[in-house]
């Protein structure tokens, strides 16, 4: 940085860092982790960061959290339209990012023009797959997305086909800009004990790393598995994550299925726990019916994993040609899919090969850099 350069301020919502680190957590922390380097940051949130958060960004320096926990914290939505435009307008930042999806109605108002408005639209599942959308998440995105849009000065959107789902459901968009988002490459060290943990054999199992809920379509994949696992001698289906929203009717069967030991439900792990699960894994199953982007794909293909995955929504667009692709909505297609990489070592070893090098266009990096570009052109 040149001597007496006065570092800019960048002020984010960061009211999804007081959860379970998963996808949009990872996008946050990644990119805040290289901005402190070119900006002051204030993270704004209703209430204190989840540890699985705050872990990440204990060491920053030029970061600042503002918890305001006040009668409106209760529901954070009515807090981030109340209470954010007041903090933005008292400390007046250079740029206000909000990664998740809405700002503040009010902002286009009450904020001074000095402070630009970004804002990330990872997806438009309130709109394209609104079953598996909660209602109050509906509502927001409802209520909150076609004005954020307008208003904001740059949208970045993780992938193009959001992009073009943005521009054909919302008109007068000023400035909205592709920013593909990178994957973490964890460290694998050999521990065997975390496999013996999770009652797990190496290369004896497919991985699925993900929230359980109804649009991740698990029920379907593991019903496919199912079908296929008597020609798979002693592999099972390993699911990382935590319980999302609508899964509860895959409840019993999955218990069933663990039961007769087809099934191993794990939850959340560790970092160095997660790159153990990638790298001793069979493959990684990805079978979404709906995604915004899907990083662990790419965590998988770093380890040289192979990937299968649903030929749905930005999957392939991500993916690319290192994935073996199924229809989502067929069982049948799931099975089949399985059954060629488990019979096939030359596919086997090709999408092995084809993920180490498609993981590598992806980069944290890289979106840093072109954050910071657009950004500068504000």
């Amino acid at each position: 940085m040149k001597k007496g350069y006065e570092k800019r301020t960048i002020a984010i919502d960061a009211r999804c860092l007081t959860i379970h680190k998963t996808g949009i957590q990872t996008y946050v922390i990644e990119l805040v982790k290289r901005l402190v380097k070119e900006f002051n940051i204030t993270l704004y949130t209703h209430k204190n960061l989840h540890p699985s958060c705050s872990i990440n960004l204990a060491k920053e320096v030029n970061l600042v959290i503002k918890v305001v926990d006040n009668f409106l914290s209760f529901y954070g939505t009515v807090w981030a339209q109340l209470s954010l435009p007041v903090l933005i307008r008292n400390d007046q930042p250079d740029f206000f990012w909000s990664p998740d999806h809405t700002l503040p109605f009010i902002s286009q108002f009450f904020i001074r023009k000095k402070t630009k408005l970004i804002v990330t639209v990872h997806d438009l599942a309130y709109l394209e797959v609104p079953q598996y959308v909660t209602k109050l998440n509906w509502l927001n995105n409802k209520l909150f997305l076609k004005s954020s849009v307008q208003m904001a000065d740059l949208v970045l959107v993780d992938s193009n086909t959001t992009m073009e789902a943005v521009k054909t459901n919302f008109s007068k968009i000023r400035n909205i800009e592709l920013l593909y988002i990178g994957y973490t490459a964890r460290e694998y060290k050999q521990k065997v004990e975390v496999i013996q943990k999770y009652d797990l054999r190496k290369k004896n199992y497919f991985l699925f790393v993900g929230n359980l809920e109804g649009k991740k379509n698990l029920l379907r994949a593991v019903q496919a598995f199912e079908l296929v696992s008597s020609e798979m001698k002693n592999m099972v289906f390993a699911i990382v994550g935590g319980k999302g929203w609508k899964a509860d009717e895959e409840r019993e069967y999955f218990k069933t299925l663990e039961n007769k030991g087809l099934l191993r439900i794990i939850g959340y792990v560790s970092d160095d726990e997660l790159a153990t699960l990638y790298n001793d894994s069979f493959a990684f199953i990805f079978p979404s019916i709906y995604e915004g982007f899907g990083i662990p794909p790419l965590e998988a293909m770093s380890y040289g994993i192979p990937v299968i995955a649903s030929n749905a929504s930005t999957i392939p667009e991500v993916c690319g040609d290192a994935a073996l692709y199924f229809d989502p909505f067929n069982i049948n297609s799931i099975k089949e899919i399985m059954e060629v990489l488990y019979k096939d070592p030359i596919v086997y070893n090709q999408l092995s090969v084809a993920g180490k090098i498609r993981c590598k266009m992806f980069s944290w990096d890289e979106s840093f850099v072109r954050f910071v570009d657009l950004v500068n052109k504000l």
